[in-house]
């Protein structure tokens, strides 16, 4: 312990150094004159990162207490909160942490019996844990306070169906109903306030040869048993996004139907893959409907042209809610043989034109504009507002996005006879060259690389700025408007600051873990970076806040100082409140809510989005 002491005061040596350096936006900074100076700047910067190896020397003097005091000064708006006991040295089935990353909950197997354990508070025992399809066998609600889940009890009085037990759902920590089934996905609405399920029980002798499903099912809203069918949708159901609304796709008399508000509307031979899509503004709904052998889209009601197959998945509404655009595929035969395929986009309710494929349909933020990819004879385009592309032999997968502003147009791009990516930014009128653009990326359409990490690729919400993870001669770069940072074996995702001045992410090169701030490394090297990057705003200034390891032990650092105690794990990753943030930690085998805020601020806490989720995770228990 003594050594892991020496090993901190020094790093809090080099954290106070460093921290001490002026915050410039070198790295991230959006050149819109082009001038000399700048492009000096940003490869004075590219060549800084490359030979930097992150030691500093560093003059102790006769006393260390100016670094006690800005640690101290830093530590006085932490408070520790016992939530109760660690119970990851038990049989560990499941872990998944809550939206705003301020609640843990786990599933462990204890002489046994299955309990659910909710920030060091756990459940009664059961004989299992229903595993869901998309949530795995937890489920918080979208404002992370509320939690469910599907259990089994008395398997001693098995059905002969399912040959288990009894299944309840655990909304609140409070059992419902017991039924003979209950579907693979609970479903809470998007205000958190209310929550459905599908659930039923055994059909009778009679009814099970007819062969017409096991279970006689309904919709459970709210603890409410809705009408009775047949069978019902596993994708179902689906809220509006205000909340008041709720759809699902029912079966009756071998006819598919979308009950919306509890009101059948038609009676289809199919509902593809049943799931209604509502408006954004919640006051439209659509879905892909198929009968008499042919597929067609209905909106408010209305059936749409038939087709001979609609795209699954395809249907979309633009943010504004006026519009809507879905793909259509059509096989071309000769002699009664396919011979070809052809695919085109409907937007609002006007056929574009023909492709051999069609993709990833998009509206812009404002809703002007709509764009897709599309291939004809081998070649890729990007196609927007009907206006094609420049061909391309390949556009990487989930590609176009829009700009945040709806000004630009960004996606990858593989150019002939090459084997790299090349990012491609356009704005709406037409114009290649993002170099004349607001958002002023010089240079980065001229830069290639090996590859691109899938999804690294991030606007700030001005869309002013724009960075990516790509893969450079085996290692990770960032990438932050042409600009280029460290190659590392491993790089984080990137988090702008709320003003968008500022930009940070973590990387690993060599088991050397290091925080890099505005395109500069900000703070001590770790053994590793845990529970994510968040910017924190405080009355004064910006506070980067993470979770960092070093020596075996954890520690939460502010502005590159490790600050409070000493952690066996950070569980969760950090989540922001009023002027501050908040983690659960581990500490001699018990959990703790840690929180940190300036002096004045509230107890409020407030949802943040993540750049990307998998970097907001702790370490799983």
């Amino acid at each position: 312990m003594e050594m892991k002491r020496v090993s901190w005061m020094i790093l809090l040596a080099v954290a106070v150094v460093l921290t001490a350096m002026p915050a410039s936006m070198l790295y991230c900074e959006s050149e819109t004159d082009g001038s000399k100076a700048t492009q000096q700047k940003a490869e004075h910067q590219a060549e800084s990162f490359s030979t930097s190896n992150g030691e500093v020397e560093i003059n102790f003097g006769e006393s260390s207490h100016p670094n006690e005091a800005i640690q101290k000064k830093l530590e006085q708006g932490i408070s520790e909160t016992k939530l109760g006991k660690n119970y990851a040295t038990i049989r560990l089935l499941a872990s998944i942490v809550s939206p705003d990353e301020r609640h843990l909950a786990t599933v462990i197997v204890k002489n046994g019996k299955q309990q659910v354990i909710l920030d060091g508070e756990p459940s009664e025992r059961y004989d299992g844990v229903v595993a869901l399809d998309v949530q795995g066998k937890l489920q918080f609600s979208p404002d992370s306070e509320r939690l469910a889940y599907v259990v089994i009890k008395n398997t001693g009085n098995k059905n002969p169906v399912t040959k288990m037990g009894k299944w309840v759902a655990i909304i609140d920590g409070k059992p419902g109903k017991e039924y003979d089934f209950i579907g693979k996905n609970i479903v809470f609405s998007p205000d958190s306030k209310r929550v459905a399920y599908v659930a039923g029980y055994v059909k009778s002798e009679e009814d099970l040869k007819k062969n017409e499903g096991l279970f006689d099912l309904r919709l459970v809203m709210d603890g409410e048993e809705g009408l009775l069918h047949e069978n019902i949708s596993s994708f179902s159901p689906v809220f509006s996004p205000d909340s008041k609304r709720v759809a699902y796709v029912a079966k009756k008399d071998s006819k598919s139907a979308v009950i919306i508000d509890g009101e059948e509307v038609g009676a289809y031979d199919k509902v593809g893959m049943g799931r209604p899509v509502f408006s954004p503004d919640s006051l439209r709904m659509g879905f892909v409907a198929y009968d008499e052998g042919k597929w067609f889209v209905v909106i408010d009601g209305e059936a749409g042209p038939r087709h001979e197959r609609v795209s699954e998945n395809s249907l979309v509404f633009s943010p504004d809610s006026q519009r809507y655009a879905y793909a259509v595929k059509e096989e071309i035969r000769n002699d009664g043989k396919v011979q070809a395929e052809v695919m085109w986009v409907v937007a609002d309710g006007e056929p574009g034109e023909k492709y051999d494929a069609v993709e990833k349909i998009r509206f812009s933020p404002d809703s002007k504009h709509i764009a897709y990819k599309a291939r004809q004879e081998g070649y890729w385009r990007v196609v927007l507002d009907d206006e094609d592309g420049i061909e391309y032999p390949a556009i990487m997968d989930d590609w176009p996005y829009f700009s945040p502003d709806s000004q630009l147009v960004a996606y990858w791009l593989k150019p002939d006879n090459e084997d790299y990516w090349k990012l491609f930014l356009t704005d709406v009128e037409g114009k290649n060259d993002p170099g004349s653009l607001a958002c002023a990326c010089k240079g980065i359409t001229g830069s290639t690389w090996d590859g691109i990490v899938e999804n690294s690729l991030k606007f700030s919400s001005d869309g002013k700025q724009v960075a990516f993870i790509a893969l450079q001669d085996e290692k990770k770069v960032m990438v932050c408007n042409g600009v280029m940072g460290p190659a590392c074996d491993e790089v984080g995702p990137a988090v702008f600051s709320k003003d968008n001045k500022r930009m940070a992410y973590w990387c690993n090169d060599k088991g050397k873990w290091r925080v890099i701030v505005d395109g500069m490394q900000y703070g001590p090297e770790w053994d590793g970076i845990l529970g994510g990057i968040i910017f924190v705003e405080d009355h004064a200034d910006v506070k980067i806040v993470h979770g960092a390891m070093k020596d075996g032990v954890r520690r939460i650092v502010i502005n590159g100082v490790p600050v409070g105690s000493e952690y066996d794990k950070i569980a969760t990753g950090l989540a922001l409140v009023d002027h501050g943030f908040e983690v659960l930690t581990v500490k001699d085998k018990d959990l703790y809510r840690v929180r940190w805020q300036a002096d004045g601020a509230t107890q409020t806490a407030v949802h943040s989005e993540r750049s990307i989720k998998h970097d907001a995770a702790g370490e799983m228990m």
